[in-house]
């Protein structure tokens, strides 16, 4: 298990509220994410679990506080000429990562090749080669 029940910062469990549902959410969420990034669950080094705990807590507070917000509606009118503007600031719903989420904790997984940032070329001619 990456995230325990007991790591759940109150302010985030007062947002959803009942502790079942808590829990279920937190093994529901450690499974979506031992799925996208199978790396975290085998013993990985405590910064990576850190960065990985923090996703996975602005998850449930994402999820605790889904639905709430409202739409705004504002009307202009000039003559005979109108504009009607709504705005929807409800969060959005769904028990499910986000693929910013998903690519986060993919990226915690990736092994440094040494190749990152270094200029490269992609030769087309025959033989077609890749060469740094």
């Amino acid at each position: 298990m990456i995230l325990e029940p007991a790591e759940v910062p109150a302010g985030i469990a007062a947002t959803i509220g009942d502790s079942i549902l808590l829990d279920l959410m937190i093994a529901a969420l450690n499974s979506q994410v031992s799925r996208v990034a199978p790396c975290l669950t085998d013993a990985p080094d405590t910064g990576k679990l850190a960065e990985a705990k923090l996703i996975m807590l602005a998850t449930l507070e994402r999820w605790g506080k889904a639905g709430s917000g409202g739409l705004q509606t504002q009307q202009m009118t000039a003559g005979p000429f109108a504009n009607t503007t709504t705005v929807d600031t409800r969060t959005r719903a769904g028990w499910k990562l986000w693929p910013s989420d998903i690519k986060a904790l993919q990226e915690l997984c990736k092994e440094p090749t040494g190749r990152e940032g270094k200029a490269f070329t992609v030769d087309l001619g025959p033989g077609w080669g890749y060469s740094d």
